[in-house]
């Protein structure tokens, strides 16, 4: 099942379908006894094929380049067994059809904000800690969500963000498969 979201890039609402049920994970140095278990390869067939059925207009290519990243589309309650240091995404369907991984981090423009310190003060009371200033615009950050103890995820801040009127810009960073150029 997906539900439907809304984020703004460039000014414009963009909306965009969140999975309930598949989440994609990159699993990390815990998750070697998971894979050995058969975890890895039976889950994950069983999330792609439930994935294709939610998300038929989904390239498959995406998905594939996706998991020869190192990322592997599971169940949502299966996310879990494969331990520590295993990345989890949230699995979005963007308008087109194209597959994005949700991420932790946004890239905002603080009004008035020229310095990071400057910056993380005004950011701290919406769980987010400054990452870079980003050079090629002044204000410019890229930023990533505590997520100690939050359930937020980052088109949850950046709506916070825009509607606290700070930023001229909250964007969440997707992973994302691009195509040839």
């Amino acid at each position: 099942m997906f539900n439907m979201r809304t984020f703004h890039l460039r000014g414009k609402p963009i909306q965009i379908k969140e999975s309930t049920d598949i989440v994609a994970i990159k699993p990390g140095h815990g998750a070697a006894e998971a894979t050995q278990r058969g975890g890895k390869n039976a889950a994950g067939r069983r999330a792609r094929i439930a994935f294709e059925a939610m998300a038929p207009g989904v390239p498959q290519q995406d998905v594939r380049a996706l998991e020869n990243a190192g990322w592997r589309f599971v169940r949502s309650e299966e996310a879990t067994q494969y331990g520590k240091g295993t990345v989890a995404a949230k699995v979005f369907v963007k308008p087109g059809g194209r597959l994005a991984l949700g991420t932790d981090r946004l890239t905002v423009k603080l009004r008035g904000a020229d310095d990071t310190k400057t910056a993380q003060t005004v950011l701290d009371k919406y769980g987010v800690r400054v990452l870079n200033a980003l050079k090629f615009a002044r204000g410019l950050y890229q930023v990533e969500i505590d997520a100690t103890g939050t359930t937020k995820d980052a088109l949850d801040v950046a709506d916070e963000l825009m509607n606290a009127g700070i930023v001229e810009f909250a964007e969440p960073e997707f992973v994302e498969v691009l195509g040839p150029r």
